[in-house]
């Protein structure tokens, strides 16, 4: 199993509600010093950055 297919499994798997996690994540991105970086992991798992994603 790559390391795609191993976050993809722990993400379908997990049982931490979705909607506190994706609050962290967001609270974790707009108070970072390093946005780009952030935005360059969730492009290559996804291929968008988070301005985008907010926008879905």
């Amino acid at each position: 199993m790559n390391l795609i297919e191993k976050i993809q499994y722990e993400m379908f798997y997990d049982d931490v509600d979705s909607n506190e996690q994706s609050e962290e994540l967001k609270e974790i991105y707009h108070s970072s010093n390093n946005k780009d970086e952030i935005d360059k992991v969730l492009i290559c798992l996804c291929g968008y950055g988070m301005d985008s994603l907010e926008k879905i």
